[in-house]
């Protein structure tokens, strides 16, 4: 061990001097002209290597040469082979490279390192960091970051819930006549960037919710057997600054509609029909539309409607919007998509006279519809008599009336209906309703009466076949009035038919 400590410290003196004798570090000593024992007994003085100190016996053994030969052979064998070693691991391109311990010295040329590689990743910290410029910085943040991730998914009639599909992918169905009737969005992938997606939809019987959904939560209705019929979408925060949000979707009749974008309708309103598909797609900020964007939404310019009637008008709405309404004079509602509803229970001929159609008035306008759902009390209660020309006088005195608002109404820019009487009877088959007072009536008789009123109609009337709508699918409890999903069938029909 003391023979490998003197032999360490040869070393180091060599490299001292050496290294420092081409910059002359010996002053007034010309280049080349410094003695091999002379330069080592002046390194070995001038040496300060705390890690190997030298005593005075090292010193003197060091001058003496006192040192085994065969020792400082294999020794020095061993230091060249540790000198290679640190040499390597320091890449000191500026200092010279020692063939042996007291041999010859050769300086080589100055070795360039090695370009730093990109090592920016999430683990990256101390050097790498600092070996990082702050454009590869922000370029390297952004590969991280990357596009925003979007997901979507839809509640389907028969099938529920489907699985989310990615960003561009239809969600739903086409060519099954299955409607949406809930959806949920969500996008991902955006650590850097904050904000989020909202969408609501247009509902039948609710119109267009108060509220948006966000982040995935479901927009529409669940257990209610409901169509969406129209969507708005639109994306919030930072993320809207960077991407358009596109959309479109596959409704009933029209098949796919245009593409749109950040926020506006897409779908049909006042139509009754059902989305049935959609595709949604993120795309940077003012980049081009996916597809063509021709008519991505369509609305029935006759969506209001006002309807005047009796029970039959009540009972839907009840049914439509969870609230029964009862008025000695007149029921005036106005429901979520606009819609106006007047009407009394029991109402006929002359409740249609002298209230019903004035409280009318007041909401008859341009682009609106009023659809007229009265006669079964007539058939009863006012001219309720067998008469061998079916109270010709009768439908005379409704026809005369209607035709007589018809005309007053249309010249407010509004269309007006007239939806024939509905079967009688607890189901198919079961043709007479009797009355608590004994009074009958029969669906053959309900089938003269409309005739009746087709044939005196004026043409600013157009005539809604509502019996022959559910004459074949129909329940009702006490014969008169229906079940729910007989009213739903019932406005479906004349929703349907007056958008058309």
């Amino acid at each position: 061990m003391r023979q490998l400590r003197i032999a360490l410290a040869v070393v180091f003196s060599v490299l001292m001097g050496m290294g420092a004798a081409p910059l002359q570090a010996f002053e007034g000593v010309p280049e080349g002209g410094v003695e091999r024992e002379t330069a080592e007994e002046e390194q070995l003085v001038e040496l300060d290597t705390p890690e190997i100190p030298l005593t005075a016996e090292e010193v003197n053994a060091l001058g003496s040469g006192d040192v085994d030969e065969a020792e400082t052979l294999e020794e020095q064998a061993a230091v060249e082979a540790v000198e290679e070693e640190d040499l390597s691991a320091a890449t000191l391109s500026e200092t010279p490279l020692l063939e042996g311990v007291g041999g010859a010295v050769e300086s080589t040329e100055a070795v360039e390192p090695a370009p730093l590689e990109d090592t920016a990743s999430d683990e990256s910290t101390g050097l790498e960091a600092q070996a990082t410029s702050p454009s590869d910085t922000a370029k390297n943040s952004t590969k991280r970051a990357g596009k925003p991730t979007l997901r979507y998914g839809v509640h389907c009639q028969t099938y529920g819930d489907r699985a989310e599909v990615k960003g561009g992918a239809i969600a739903g169905t086409t060519g099954e006549s299955k409607r949406l009737e809930a959806l949920w969005i969500r996008v991902g992938g955006i650590p850097h960037t904050s904000g989020g997606i909202t969408y609501r939809t247009h509902v039948q019987g609710t119109g267009w919710e108060t509220s948006w959904a966000a982040n995935g939560r479901r927009a529409g209705t669940s257990g209610q057997s409901k169509r969406v019929e129209a969507v708005q979408i639109k994306l919030t925060g930072t993320i809207a600054k960077k991407y358009d949000v596109w959309y479109r979707v596959h409704t009933q009749r029209y098949g796919w509609l245009g593409w749109t974008k950040n926020g506006k309708k897409a779908g049909t309103e006042g139509c009754s029909l059902r989305m049935e598909a959609i595709q949604i797609k993120l795309v940077s900020k003012g980049g081009a539309a996916p597809g063509k964007t021709t008519s991505p939404f369509k609305k029935n310019q006759r969506a209001r409607m006002v309807i005047i009637g009796d029970s039959r008008s009540l009972e839907t709405y009840a049914t439509l919007y969870g609230e029964r309404v009862w008025d000695a004079v007149a029921v005036v509602r106005e429901d979520n998509a606009g819609n106006w509803w007047i009407g009394r229970y029991g109402g006929g001929y002359n409740w249609f006279a002298n209230t019903g159609a004035s409280c009318a008035d007041e909401h008859v306008g341009r682009d609106t519809a009023v659809v007229i759902l009265l006669g079964v009390n007539d058939l009863l209660n006012e001219w309720g008599r067998e008469d061998p020309v079916l109270g010709s006088s009768d439908a005379a005195h409704y026809a005369r009336l209607i035709n007589r608002k018809a005309k007053q109404w249309r010249g407010c820019g509004a269309v007006v209906y007239y939806a024939t009487v509905t079967p009688v009877g607890s189901r198919p088959g079961d043709d007479v309703f009797v009355s608590s007072s004994g009074k009958r009536v029969t669906n053959a008789r309900i089938r003269k009466w409309n005739d009746k009123m087709r044939s005196l109609l004026s043409s600013n009337v157009t005539v809604l076949d509502t019996y022959s709508a559910i004459a074949k699918n129909y329940r009702a409890s006490d014969s008169m009035h229906y079940d729910a999903a007989t009213y739903r069938r019932l406005y479906e029909y004349v929703r349907s038919h007056v958008a058309s």
